[in-house]
């Protein structure tokens, strides 16, 4: 297996567009309370965090179901079908999640006496039709990717991002309605949403088998298998998400409400900037998969290095993006150049340990994945409480301890990739 740069970005695109505009979502909501106080800025990094957390089973279980269909795109006639029981099965687990969820963080609230938490709180509920409708639509993505309804999916994508720039534009600043800004952004992005939701549904219509088939209990074993499919990735998904919620805590206890602003704006872009890492990584997931079924590991190096420079390729093109944006949408000072060079080194050193750890993956050497993760945890979080209680709180701080985490795995990564030939 020997693919050029080019067929590596060409196999990656759809999936990198994909998750790209779940980010560029998050980045819209951002850049829009960008204009507002910096309390509702510095909250809806708990919104997101929140969010991104309770919908880590809803993008195991999208992944689980994408892989059933695509495994059966010429029996529609039964695959249909779960589909449609699947759209029951997601909306009751979004319910589930998000009131779970809900309760946790209102227990959670009484060790908090900060205003940017409060703010949260007051909106929490409403971020539960916003969890229903995002499960809702990952269900159909599934099927529709699966059924290489690709460009469809594309269109729908493009749609709720501009409608959800445009509403939130409007309801903010033309219409002013009597709500937080917080609450307003949610409002535009559950609306968005929706919007999607009727679009993908028109296009499934369309798909819809002539004849379906009886699948009378084989459903509920085929349900039961997918759903234990999902739970490893859920609950690694989870702890990223969780983790972060941790950061934004920690935050809200010793920084101040424009330092935690900030740090939301720049872990948004940071969010645009790791798609690739996040994209390629999969796309290394299948091709390491084919090299060492084939026992052609001699190859792993050079494969390494060409979906790495592609993915720092893509990488690099999207911090000259995300600095425009900065620059021209934002108008932030000087410093922040400094602080998005950072996000730019973390994401290219992470593109590189994400492709060892999911060689180590593909190896089943689980072992030593969970082993990095650890010490990537312990790396960050001494470095952070080290640089705000012995130097400064701010962003430079957060993000510099991310750094050194990364480097520490990638020094460690490096010894022990030699075991993966």
């Amino acid at each position: 297996m020997n693919p050029s740069r080019k067929e590596i970005l060409l196999y990656t695109l759809p999936i990198l567009l994909s998750s790209l505009s779940e980010h560029l979502l998050l980045l819209t909501d951002v850049l829009l309370l960008s204009f507002q106080e910096k309390v509702y800025l510095a909250a809806v990094g708990f919104v997101d965090a929140f969010l991104l957390c309770s919908l880590s089973l809803g993008f195991a279980l999208n992944d689980s179901f994408q892989n059933f269909y695509a495994r059966n795109t010429e029996k529609t006639s039964m695959s249909y079908p779960i589909y449609r029981k699947s759209l029951h099965t997601f909306l009751l687990l979004s319910l589930l999640v998000g009131f779970c969820a809900l309760v946790l963080v209102w227990l959670f609230s009484f060790t908090q006496q900060n205003r940017v938490y409060h703010e949260f709180l007051h909106v929490a509920p409403f971020i539960i039709p916003l969890i229903a409708a995002n499960f809702i639509s990952l269900a159909m993505n599934a099927y529709l990717i699966a059924n290489d309804r690709i460009k469809t999916v594309g269109i729908v994508s493009f749609i709720v991002i501009l409608t959800n720039a445009l509403l939130g534009y409007l309801l903010l600043f033309v219409f002013h309605l009597p709500f937080s800004p917080l609450l307003t952004i949610l409002i535009s992005s559950f609306i968005s949403e929706l919007i999607g939701i009727a679009m993908m549904h028109l296009a499934i219509q369309k798909m819809k088998p002539t004849v379906s088939v009886n699948l009378s209990n084989r459903p509920r074993k085929l349900f039961n298998l997918l759903h234990r499919v999902a739970i490893y990735p859920a609950f690694s998904e989870f702890l990223f998400h969780a983790g972060s919620f941790a950061l934004f805590v920690f935050c809200a206890h010793f920084f101040n409400e424009n330092e935690i602003a900030q740090i939301t704006l720049l872990l948004a872009y940071w969010g645009v900037m790791m798609v690739p890492v996040e994209t390629f990584s999969e796309t290394g997931l299948n091709f390491f998969a084919r090299l060492f079924a084939s026992k052609a590991t001699i190859h792993y190096l050079p494969l390494k290095r060409k979906i790495f420079q592609t993915a720092c390729l893509v990488a690099f093109f999207l911090f000259i993006v995300v600095c425009t944006m900065d620059f021209v949408l934002v108008r932030n000072e000087k410093s922040d150049l400094i602080e998005l060079l950072l996000l730019l080194v973390i994401v290219l050193i992470s593109a590189h340990n994400q492709l060892i750890l999911t060689a180590m993956l593909t190896k089943l050497k689980t072992v030593l994945f969970g082993l990095t993760k650890a010490i990537y945890g312990a790396t960050v979080i001494t470095f952070l409480c080290l640089f705000v209680f012995y130097w400064k709180a701010d962003a430079t701080s957060v993000f510099l301890s991310f750094l050194i985490g990364q480097f520490v795995i990638m020094l460690f990564l490096q010894v022990k990739e030699k075991s993966i030939g």
